[in-house]
């Protein structure tokens, strides 16, 4: 995708992904969608900072 139409495409979303697209901060893979960090936490964590 050009960078034009990646601007329009954001310009018409307004979506922060399409935005970073356009800058070039994530790349665009087909098939596969954004990695969060979210996605790479411990199942088992609650989340919560133990007390030291």
């Amino acid at each position: 995708m050009e960078r034009d139409e990646k601007w329009k495409r954001f310009e018409q979303t307004g979506k922060i992904e399409d935005y970073l697209h356009y800058r070039g901060a994530i790349a665009s893979v087909e098939g596969e969608g954004l990695r969060y960090a979210d996605q790479n936490r411990c199942p088992d964590h609650s989340g919560e900072q133990s007390n030291r």
